[in-house]
């Protein structure tokens, strides 16, 4: 009786806890094609898996965990942001522990988050054990707090690699921590505004000057306009590509709260324009002129257009009608007119018509006997 008691707690416990409440709108996240109601759920089938496909959780829509927060305990757990939020407002979205690991990336356009919401000092992701790996590939993540960090880590001697994506923020309770790239190179966060005024949520490119071995991908500006790079210290540039301008920046003496590294923008230029080939989207007519366009193959949005000059002899015509029957002594005549311009008329010759008589009365000739 005992037992049934703690069995139907547990389900009514379940059933009003914000992570299942997540789950009411259906399947959230995918495995290796196997969905699932709940990240939690989806988690805890990566981390038994083998093959990166196994091991690799796909957010299917924006997952908001309000208090609760998705616990990884082991195993190499691959998150895919799909160009999905996922946000809570527990101290952490994500936590790490035992020997877990975490890839987080963005196969979409870079415009996938991981944020932490209502939480004071909340973090995006907490690695609570000091045998706990986390990679970033790509997306943004965000803490609750401008001046509070993504990443949160409990212990000294945890590891963070960042290759990708925008962080905002990186820090250890107890002491140092690594922050690598996957050369095992130390690395310092670059903070950059894009635009004037700042592109917000907008994908980007960012090419770091000098150049790395290997490419920076998954970035996108946050609500003020902002990425957060992780590069190797010495940095003297970092040319960007957003909303389809190019910006160059260079590093300030100034720092965040943080610590990271101020970029000033110093330039924009619109990229050069790679046009197609012209094409008629308007023929022109006898009475108006037509359009002709070309696309920019860099960049859909940007068109142009010129006129096409009228061509007299683009008319429309109608139907040929007989205006004048043909006869058997003489031609007649059918006519046809521009539906553009009713004084735009042609004609033609219709052939004699032998049979075509206009018969006059029957008159006696040789009377009847």
């Amino acid at each position: 009786m005992l037992s049934k008691l703690i069995s139907f707690f547990m389900c009514l416990l379940l059933a009003v806890s914000p992570v299942a409440a997540a789950a009411a709108g259906g399947d959230v996240a995918s495995v290796n094609g196997a969905s699932y109601p709940s990240l939690q759920a989806a988690f805890d089938a990566a981390q038994t898996g083998e093959s990166e496909a196994e091991r690799t959780v796909v957010l299917q829509k924006d997952i908001d965990l309000g208090e609760g927060l998705a616990e990884i305990a082991g195993g190499n757990v691959i998150l895919d942001l799909n160009c999905m939020t996922l946000s809570g407002g527990a101290e952490s979205v994500v936590s790490l522990s035992g020997t877990a690991g975490l890839t987080i990336r963005d196969s979409g356009d870079g415009t996938g988050r991981l944020t932490a919401t209502e939480a004071v000092g909340g973090s995006a992701v907490s690695l609570d054990g000091a045998d706990c790996t986390l990679v970033v590939e790509g997306g943004t993540l965000l803490a609750a707090e401008p001046d509070a960090c993504a990443i949160n880590c409990a212990q000294r001697g945890t590891c963070v690699t960042v290759v990708g994506g925008s962080v905002r923020g990186i820090t250890c309770e107890h002491g140092d921590m690594d922050i690598v790239n996957q050369e095992n190179e130390a690395l310092v966060c670059y903070v950059l505004t894009i635009g004037n005024p700042p592109l917000i949520n907008t994908p980007c490119v960012v090419t770091p000057v000098p150049a790395l071995d290997y490419p920076y991908i998954g970035t996108c500006t946050d609500d003020e306009g902002c990425v957060y790079v992780w590069l190797p210290a010495g940095a003297t540039g970092l040319n960007s590509v957003a909303g389809g301008v190019s910006y160059t920046a260079e590093p300030s003496t100034e720092r965040t709260s943080s610590g990271a590294v101020i970029m000033v923008q110093t330039g924009a230029e619109e990229p050069a324009l790679e046009w197609g080939e012209w094409a008629v989207t308007t023929p022109a007519t006898c009475t108006t002129q037509g359009v002709e366009t070309r696309v920019c193959n860099n960049d859909a949005s940007h068109i142009q257009t010129r006129a096409i000059a009228i061509d007299p002899d683009a008319h429309d015509w109608g139907e040929w009608t007989v205006t004048t029957p043909a006869t058997c002594s003489a031609q007649g005549v059918e006519t046809r007119v521009c539906n553009n311009d009713a004084s735009h008329i042609q004609t033609r010759a219709i052939a004699i018509d032998p049979d075509a008589h206009d018969w006059g009365e029957w008159t006696i000739t040789t009377p009847a006997t």
